[in-house]
C-alpha cells in the first residue's frame, strides 16, 4: 500500500493541461483511416499483450498507425482493469514531433456503413522528440470496449464475412518538426557540474546546490521565496530547508526544473515507480509546477493497481487532478470492484472520504459497469 503524507498547501487553480475538444475547429489538419482486420476469428483468442498492426497512415504530414489488441492490451496485475476488454493503441511513428491530436474511433457496419462511435473527440498529445518521457509516442485506449460485446452482441452488424473494421479520425490541433532543444541536456549537465550554483536545498539530511535563477523561473513559489521573500532581504543567506519530503522525490523535482524531464526509473519496480510519482506530483503542487503534475498524472494513471487505487484515488481529489482521478474511478468501476473493496486502502477511503467513494458508486452505477 502507498503510504503518502499530505502536507498544508493552498487550494491552487492548474491550467489546463490538454488541449480542448472545442480547439477541433481550428485544427491544422484531419484525416480518416478504416482498419480492416480480415479473419478475426483467428486473432480473437491472441493473449494479453499481442497485436495486430494497421497499414500506416500519413496524417496531417505524419505517420501514424492503430495496434489492435483483441486479448487487452497488457497482461499484468496493473492491467486487471482492463482483462475483458479489447484494447486499441494510437502511435505515433514520425521520429522528433510534438503533436496535439482530437481523436474519435469506432466501428463500421458492413452493409450498411454505417459508423458506430465507441470514443468521441477525445484529445491526446504525442511527443517523439529526443529526452520525452517514455510512452508518450502512443495513446492507449485500453477498455476500447467488452469483448464479450464485441464478440456478440455486435458480432452479426460488424463482423461480417469474419472481418472487422475500424475506422477513426485525427484532427491536428498543434505540432512543431523543428529539431529537439540542446537546452534540456546542457541545463542538466549544469545541475551535475554544480558550477556557479548559488543556493543550496536541505532535504532530509543531503544537500543540492543549484541555481536560484533557474529554480525562481520554473517555480512560481520558488520566486517568491528567492525574489520577495526573506532570501533577497539577506543577501548572505544561501540555503533553504525543504520540509516533509524524501531525498530521492526531491533530486527528481530538480531533476525536471532543469531538463523539462523525468531521470530514468528503470531501476525502480512498478511498484516503487508508482509510490514516487505519487510524491513528485505532491512536490509538483506545493511548488506550483502543472506541467510536471500533468507528467505525474499521466505515468499513475497507466501503472494502477488493485492494491493502490483507493489511496491515489485519495491523493487525485486533494490535490485537484482530474484526470488522474477520472482514471481511478474508471479503473475501479468495473468487475474489480470486488477486488478492491478487499484491500486496505478501499477502507481507509470507506472509513475517511465516504463522499469521494460515493462520487465513485454514483459513476459507476451510471455507467452501470458492476
Amino acid at each position: 500500500m502507498i503510504e503518502i503524507a499530505f502536507p498544508e498547501s493552498s487550494q491552487a487553480q492548474l491550467a489546463p493541461r490538454v488541449p480542448s475538444p472545442d480547439a477541433v475547429a481550428a485544427c491544422q489538419a484531419r484525416g480518416t483511416f478504416e482498419f480492416e482486420i480480415d479473419r478475426y476469428s483467428v486473432y480473437r483468442d491472441f493473449p494479453a499483450g499481442a497485436f495486430i498492426q494497421s497499414p500506416v497512415y500519413n496524417i496531417g504530414g505524419y505517420d501514424w498507425c492503430i495496434l489492435f489488441f483483441p486479448g487487452g492490451h497488457d497482461a499484468t496485475e496493473a492491467a486487471h482493469a482492463s482483462k475483458h476488454h479489447v484494447a486499441v493503441t494510437i502511435q505515433l511513428l514520425t521520429q522528433g514531433s510534438l503533436v496535439a491530436v482530437s481523436y474519435d474511433m469506432g466501428l463500421v457496419e458492413h452493409h450498411t456503413r454505417a459508423f458506430r462511435y465507441v470514443t468521441e473527440c477525445e484529445t491526446a498529445e504525442f511527443d517523439t522528440r529526443r529526452g520525452c518521457p517514455q510512452g508518450y509516442s502512443e495513446w492507449h485506449l485500453s477498455r476500447f470496449m467488452f469483448r464479450c460485446d464485441l464478440h456478440h452482441l455486435y458480432t452479426a452488424r460488424y463482423m461480417d464475412d469474419d472481418s472487422l473494421i475500424i475506422k477513426g479520425t485525427l484532427a491536428v490541433l498543434k505540432s512543431t518538426d523543428s529539431p529537439p532543444s540542446d537546452l534540456p541536456m546542457d541545463l542538466g549537465k549544469l545541475l551535475e557540474v554544480r558550477e556557479g550554483a548559488d543556493v543550496t536545498f536541505k532535504v532530509a539530511g543531503e544537500t543540492f546546490p543549484a541555481h536560484r535563477t533557474i529554480v525562481a523561473a520554473r517555480s512560481p513559489v520558488f520566486k517568491t521565496l528567492l525574489q520577495a521573500g526573506p532570501m533577497k532581504e539577506d543577501a548572505s543567506a544561501s540555503s533553504i530547508v525543504i520540509n516533509d519530503m524524501e531525498p530521492n522525490v526531491f533530486k527528481a523535482f530538480l531533476h525536471f526544473i532543469y531538463t523539462d524531464s523525468l531521470p530514468s526509473m528503470d531501476d525502480y519496480s512498478d511498484s516503487d515507480v508508482t509510490e514516487l510519482m505519487c510524491q513528485i506530483l505532491v512536490a509538483a503542487y506545493r511548488f506550483s509546477m502543472d506541467r510536471l503534475m500533468f507528467f505525474c498524472e499521466h505515468i499513475i494513471s497507466r501503472s494502477l493497481e488493485v492494491e493502490t487505487v483507493s489511496t491515489v484515488l485519495v491523493l487525485a481529489d486533494r490535490y485537484h487532478c482530474k484526470r488522474l482521478k477520472d482514471a481511478c474511478m474508471e479503473f475501479m468501476i468495473s468487475d474489480r470492484m470486488k477486488h478492491v473493496v478487499k484491500t486496505e486502502g478501499y477502507t481507509h477511503l470507506k472509513r475517511n472520504n465516504p463522499s469521494l467513494l460515493l462520487e465513485a458508486l454514483e459513476k459507476a452505477a451510471m455507467s452501470r459497469k458492476f
